[in-house]
C-alpha cells in the first residue's frame, strides 16, 4: 500500500513516450517547449469504474517521483470530491498546466520537505492532503504561507484540520 493505495491501482511505465491522458493545452509559448521536451508524466487516469494513479518517466528516478505526484492529485480529488462539477473544472483549469512546472520543479521539492517537517505525529500524510484540499483558497494561501515563514503556526493549522470529523 502507497498511503492507502493499493498496487493494483498504480500503473507505472519506463518510457520515451511520457504523455498520457487528456493534458490541458499549454498557454504560453514556453509551455508548449516545456511540454515538448518532457521525461516524466504522473497523475490520475480512470480506467472503468476505478482511478488509477499513472507514473510514466525515461528513467526510473522519473517515473516514481511521477507516481508519487499521481498519488498526490488522487488524493487531492478524494479531497475535491465535495465541489459542483463546474467548480472542479475551474479548480483544474487554474491549477493544472505544464506552464507552472519550472516553478514547481524549482520551489517543489523543498516545499514538500518544509511541509513534511509540520506534519502533526499520528496524522497520515494522505489523510493532511484530503483535508488541505478541502480548504477555502485564501485559508490554503495561508497554510502555505505559514509552512514556509511560519513553521510552528503551520503546525496549529494542521493539527486542527479535520477535528471536527474525527
Amino acid at each position: 500500500m502507497v498511503w492507502g493505495i493499493s498496487p493494483d491501482r498504480l500503473e507505472s511505465k519506463l518510457t520515451t513516450n511520457v504523455a498520457f491522458g487528456n493534458l490541458s493545452t499549454p498557454r504560453t509559448i514556453g509551455g508548449q517547449v516545456f511540454r515538448a521536451c518532457a521525461v516524466g508524466y504522473g497523475g490520475v487516469q480512470r480506467r472503468g469504474e476505478t482511478l488509477m494513479v499513472v507514473g510514466r518517466g525515461t528513467n526510473w528516478q522519473l517515473m516514481a517521483k511521477e507516481l508519487v505526484k499521481g498519488t498526490a492529485e488522487l488524493i487531492c480529488l478524494h479531497g475535491l470530491n465535495r465541489l459542483t462539477d463546474d467548480a472542479y473544472q475551474q479548480v483544474i483549469t487554474a491549477a493544472d498546466g505544464v506552464d507552472f512546472e519550472p516553478w514547481m520543479l524549482q520551489t517543489g521539492g523543498e516545499l514538500w520537505r518544509l511541509f513534511l517537517a509540520v506534519l502533526p505525529s499520528g496524522r497520515p500524510v494522505a489523510e493532511m492532503l484530503m483535508h488541505m484540499a478541502r480548504m477555502p483558497a485564501r485559508s490554503l494561501e495561508t497554510l502555505m504561507l505559514a509552512i514556509i515563514e511560519q513553521p510552528p503556526r503551520a503546525r496549529e493549522i494542521l493539527a486542527g484540520l479535520g477535528e471536527s470529523e474525527v
